[in-house]
């Protein structure tokens, strides 16, 4: 590898991490856990010996682990006690983890035990959420003694990294750091060696297209260069099927001997299957007058905007037929005249009505709609043994309850148990504050209170009720009444509350958010909706939305420069108004050659410009977002939710 550092490569915050983070354990208990043989309670003495006289201590629990430590001397006791932390690592106890940890003193260790006990400090600091100690531990353990560190512990070092620059969201580093390894782990089996495959090429889909892009530009090492090269090729949003398969297959050309070209990620290898039988005649059902024209012209405008984009790259294009559902209360005659017309698929409607209008019948064609259906099951739709809807609506949407959901969920995970929720009054604020309210409870976390608001100029009057500094204020008011003299006492909110949800538009958020901090809330974390972020960067204003957390389209969170930059010069004012619409047409238009995809690998997903999505049993496409907070008045990305496997959604 002509990289001089192992760069790490991010498992996915899911399986592939636990695998990878269990394979670590593994290499840590039976490195740590080799000793001479010898009776249980015999007091020794003991140094390091040969590996042929070695045996693993795997059969022996922690208590007996514990119990042999206390019958022997160093550094056989250090041995025992490195033996139990591990274990208490792996199975999560890492307060009894540090107690036992803390009894060792490094500096009395051989050069082989203080190596292992470097890789123990390092996995407790990564536990401890600070992985920025875990890779100063880990780089001070390879400066003292590089040339004693062997081979699985080597692989060890690697994956703690790995996992510490994923905690830091540094994606392509975990990935390389892997890769470093890769040719070690191959001695190890196949499975763990398919494993660090797969947790490459997960790492690999968290990072952005263009921190791939830029790593492709400046690596020299030739796997490297192979795995970010099928990455781009995978997560390249502006590249349609038949571009896909051609570089795949120039690709595979390239790297006969790369670890992939004979076991391709399967969301890949779907696609050779995809270009066979393409869809030709799309029918684009959409509000382009009243009320709606404005949402509906957006999405048409980032539909239509990768349609000229494919033909531009000399790509095949379907043929499009738009019907306009302004001024239909039947959707259906509208539906039956697509197909008349030759449409072998639906895109659309856009209202919530007429979507459920088409959940009532039969439908021969295939719809990918544009809104969800009330409810989680498809009305009157029966499922087929693959687990999809017979009646072929795939159902696809913006809704604002995903990032109300994934709040409550990230809320959990960071151990925040007790919320109260603000919200507009009306539906939408309402629908808002149950999908949190509903997630929250069915985590095991309380809502206190949910507090509507309306008039801007109550603002002020409802977050001291909410808060309860009015009552605190009356009881200082109440005291010095009584003293007959003015008492020092101090102003104070309640202290039962661990976080607020809020849910409110940009420019009520930038009002809300202020009137939060001067009433005594700056110290509690506040999640809110994507819709706190008008989709338009103006640090100026945002800065009074300063440490409130959201969750974001990738289209929004990500720099999307030349699909963005093009859409935005020809519709500057639209874009302005409705980004997030602009990439729900522009998905449509890749979702629907990959709904195949999308159904016959229904664990996998794929990376989108509105969030990585994944079709449900329900037809329902899900869509896990970008975890971001303010600061500064501007974006900044967040760690993924700890559970890839949202089914709130």
């Amino acid at each position: 590898m002509s990289f001089s550092r192992p760069i790490n490569v991010q498992p996915s915050l899911g399986l592939a991490r636990a695998c990878v983070y269990c394979m670590g354990l593994v290499w840590i208990l039976s490195s740590c856990s080799s000793q001479p043989q010898q009776p249980a309670t015999a007091q020794t003495d003991v140094t390091a010996t040969s590996a042929a006289s070695e045996i693993s201590t795997q059969k022996f629990s922690i208590s007996e682990l514990l119990a042999l430590a206390e019958q022997s001397t160093s550094p056989q006791m250090e041995r025992y006690l490195l033996d139990a932390t591990a274990r208490l690592i792996a199975r999560s106890d890492f307060s009894e983890a540090q107690s036992l940890h803390e009894r060792i003193i490094p500096e009395t260790l051989p050069d082989q035990l203080k190596i292992r006990y470097g890789l123990v400090s390092a996995q407790l600091s990564l536990a401890k959420s600070n992985p920025a100690q875990a890779l100063s531990l880990l780089a001070e353990l390879e400066r003292q003694s590089y040339i004693n560190i062997n081979l699985n512990e080597q692989i060890t070092l690697a994956q703690i990294r790995a996992q510490s620059y994923e905690a830091q969201q540094h994606y392509l580093k975990s990935a390389q750091e892997l890769i470093f390894v890769e040719p070690l782990i191959q001695d190890l089996g196949e499975q763990s060696y398919q494993n660090n495959n797969q947790s490459i090429w997960r790492a690999l889909m968290n990072t952005s297209l263009a921190a791939l892009q830029e790593g492709l530009a400046t690596t020299r090492d030739a796997e490297t260069k192979g795995w970010l090269e099928l990455a781009v090729i995978s997560k390249n949003l502006d590249l349609g099927i038949d571009q896909q398969v051609s570089l795949l297959q120039r690709w595979q050309t390239k790297n006969p001997y790369h670890p992939l070209t004979h076991a391709l990620p399967e969301e890949v290898k779907v696609l050779t299957e995809i270009k066979q039988s393409p869809i030709q005649n799309i029918a684009l059902l959409l509000p382009l007058q009243h009320e709606l024209s404005g949402a509906g012209q957006a999405v048409l405008n980032g539909f239509m905007s990768r349609v000229y984009r494919g033909k531009a790259q000399r790509n095949k294009q379907p043929i499009v037929r738009i019907y306009d559902t302004s001024e239909t209360s039947h959707i259906a005659t509208l539906y039956w005249q697509a197909i008349d017309e030759g449409a072998e698929l639906v895109i659309g409607p856009l209202k919530q009505e007429n979507v459920e209008q088409l959940a009532d019948i039969d439908l021969p064609v295939p719809v990918l709609s544009l809104n969800y259906i009330r409810g989680s099951n498809i009305h009157g739709s029966s499922i087929r043994d693959s687990g999809f809807p017979t009646n072929a609506l795939y159902q696809f949407g913006l809704a604002s309850e995903d990032s109300a959901r994934m709040a409550a969920r990230q809320a959990w995970n960071a151990e925040h148990k007790k919320a109260i929720i603000i919200h507009p009054k009306g539906d939408w604020g309402l629908r808002n504050a149950t999908a949190f309210s509903d997630e929250f409870a069915k985590l095991g976390g309380e809502v206190l209170s949910l507090q509507p608001f309306d008039n801007p100029k109550k603002y002020a009057s409802i977050i001291q009720k909410t808060l309860h500094v009015s009552n605190s204020k009356n009881r200082i008011r109440q005291v010095n009444r009584i003293l007959e003299q003015r008492s020092v006492s101090q102003t104070r909110r309640r202290k039962d509350v661990e976080l607020i949800f809020l849910v409110a538009l940009a420019a009520q958020g930038r009002q809300i958010k202020p009137l939060l901090d001067y009433y005594y809330a700056d110290d509690l974390p506040i999640y809110s909706i994507s819709n706190i972020y008008s989709g338009e960067p103006n640090k100026d204003k945002d800065i009074d939305l300063d440490r409130i957390i959201f969750n974001e389209t990738p289209w929004l969170a990500e720099n999307h420069t030349s699909s963005k930059r093009q859409i935005k010069n020809n519709w500057p004012r639209s874009f302005s108004l409705y980004p997030r619409l602009y990439a729900l047409g522009a998905d449509a238009y890749r979702i629907y050659p990959r709904l195949k995809q999308l159904e016959l690998l229904p664990l996998n997903g794929m990376y989108a410009f509105t969030g990585y999505l994944k079709l449900l049993s329900s037809g329902k496409i899900q869509r896990t977002l970008k975890p971001v907070r303010f600061k500064n008045g501007t974006l900044r990305a967040l760690p993924p939710l700890a559970s890839s496997d949202f089914e709130a959604h």
